[in-house]
């Protein structure tokens, strides 16, 4: 039941009512925004927290009559606005910067704006945005929508897992290698364990841990053949009184490596652990155990990579560089996210990804011009079947049931042999 102010019922009880509609949106970078039909703005605090907001009568702006159900059936209308370039713009409509905005739809008395509001929808989120021509579109769900979408998992052929959650377990993008720390020997992908790297000048080259042990203290000259290996270099001296060692400096001492807090050493020399993980305090210096056995990594293929746009046809295709050698197939089906230019931060589906320039062809166009130097990055894509899968070598995360009969099986025949 809706509470009304008594002064705001007083109004709707006459026979002549002066009300319009107010829409008030908050976008999910926080700018807000306010929206009314009425032929003028109009200033107004509705009391939910924010302040005033000034209600701009948009251009073409309009709401359609409101769907209302009872129960958790949800709430709905549809918002429109001829596309204006101060508010309202044809890109950030298409780069999905309104999608999921909260709105909050209420009626006041324009003339009588201390009367308070009734409040028509206290949340809600805008989806299905679309445009046509000059004129965008919106739902207006209520938060109720979501009792009406399914809620957990489904039997079926394919994988629902997205390559790189948390369900999948492949890393699209490990951690930059660092100096001096312990890694683990790699397992297989499915087991989810073991360490990965990308080194600091990228190279579209990942590295996987096949030998536990310690980095080094500056970063290896990366042999970059795939299934080719690289070892850690481990350099130390012996313990010196009241010298001064800079943060991540390195000892060899007890058969372990011992790294530096930072400080000077004391004028006796500290009993050392025998543990890695293990510390002792010297003097104001904390230092650290690691194993004295070097890490050693093997160079696979980089499921992340880095480039340029280079030569642009349109804004759903053009050609990119980047640091590596041949590109890969299993960049068709994946996701270019951009990192410069004016589309910074969007993102889009690679269609095609060939070999020759390389090219690029995205499943649809960005929303703002590409221009030559415009940096992105693009992650690998999956065919989220049995084979792919395997291709990554984590058929143990699988997120699908390949082998599940499907609906047309009790219509088969069997015959004899």
């Amino acid at each position: 039941m809706k509470v009304l102010d008594a002064t705001l019922a007083a109004h709707f009880a006459q026979a002549v009512t002066t009300t319009t509609r107010l829409l008030r949106l908050e976008r999910r970078d926080g700018q807000v925004f306010g929206f009314t039909a009425f032929d003028r703005d109009l200033a107004f605090d509705d009391g939910q927290g924010g302040g005033q907001v000034t209600y701009t009568a948009a251009r073409g702006g309009a709401l359609a009559a409101l769907q209302s159900e009872t129960g958790l059936g949800a709430d709905n209308t549809e918002a429109g606005w001829l596309i204006d370039d101060a508010v309202v713009t044809e890109g950030d409509l298409l780069a999905g910067i309104w999608d999921g905005a909260g709105y909050r739809l209420m009626t006041v008395n324009y003339e009588d704006l201390t009367a308070g509001r009734v409040l028509i929808e206290e949340e809600g989120e805008l989806a299905e945005i679309t445009v046509v021509g000059d004129r965008g579109t919106a739902k207006c769900r209520s938060l109720r929508a979501k009792y009406e979408q399914n809620v957990g998992r489904r039997l079926l052929p394919g994988c629902w897992a997205s390559l790189g959650d948390g369900d999948c377990g492949v890393q699209l993008l490990p951690a930059l290698w660092g100096a001096t720390e312990a890694v683990a020997a790699v397992g297989p992908r499915d087991a989810k364990v073991g360490d990965r790297r990308r080194p600091s000048g990228f190279n579209d080259r990942f590295f996987a841990c096949t030998t536990a042990g310690t980095t080094g203290e500056s970063e290896p000259t990366w042999n970059t053949t795939l299934g080719a290996t690289t070892a850690e270099t481990l350099t130390a001296a012996a313990w010196a009184a009241t010298t001064a060692y800079a943060a991540g400096a390195t000892l060899l001492e007890n058969g372990l490596i011992f790294r530096s807090s930072g400080g000077t050493s004391g004028a006796s020399e500290p009993a050392w652990p025998a543990n890695p993980g293990d510390t002792v305090a010297d003097n104001d210096i904390t230092w650290t155990a690691f194993s004295a056995t070097p890490a050693v990594w093997t160079a696979e293929r980089a499921l992340t990579v880095e480039a340029t746009v280079n030569v642009v046809t349109d804004n759903a295709t053009f050609t990119v560089t980047y640091a590596g050698d041949a590109p890969d197939a299993l960049l068709t089906g994946g996701w270019l996210a951009m990192t410069g230019g004016l589309n910074a931060g969007l993102g889009m589906e690679v269609k095609a990804w060939g070999l020759s320039g390389p090219a690029v062809t995205l499943f649809r166009a960005l929303p703002f011009a590409l221009a030559n130097g415009d940096t992105l990055t693009i992650a690998a894509g999956c065919a989220k079947d049995r084979a792919a899968c395997k291709s990554f070598a984590n058929i143990l995360n699988l997120r699908a049931f390949p082998d599940l009969p499907g609906a047309d099986a009790r219509m088969k025949v069997y015959r004899a042999a």
